[in-house]
């Protein structure tokens, strides 16, 4: 299991809304490249045991605090990662993890502990 983190800014990701005047925004992928997600798993190109998976995020208009990525796969946390956030600013973050075969959800939690968005995938 291979993780770490850079810290720098806001996603938005159904079904969970950001409060009123937030902008939240998730993606999943392969790579980031120039603050895109690149590489999302499609029906012809899932992800596979082995890679890499990045989880990008895109925050703006919330309080000093830590945003969490909290990945699980099969239903049990993998990983947990805590980046901090200003207040004020839009923020970029992201984290990474090597998948093994399984299903796989990644959530965001605004430094409140509210749920701000979620993806799901699997890795075979």
């Amino acid at each position: 299991m291979t993780f770490t983190t850079q810290s720098i800014i806001a996603l938005s990701s159904p079904p969970v809304a950001a409060p009123a005047g937030r902008s939240v925004s998730l993606a999943v992928g392969r790579r980031i490249v120039n603050d895109d997600v690149i590489g999302r798993p499609q029906a012809g190109d899932p992800f596979l045991a082995g890679e890499t998976a990045y989880a990008h995020t895109k925050l703006a208009c919330f309080r000093d605090g830590f945003l969490e990525h909290v990945w699980t796969r099969d239903g049990v946390e993998v990983l947990r990662e805590v980046m901090p956030v200003g207040e004020g600013r839009c923020w970029r973050t992201w984290s990474y993890h090597r998948l093994e075969s399984g299903d796989y959800t990644v959530e965001v939690f605004a430094p409140d502990g509210q749920r701000l968005a979620s993806r799901s995938f699997t890795a075979f």
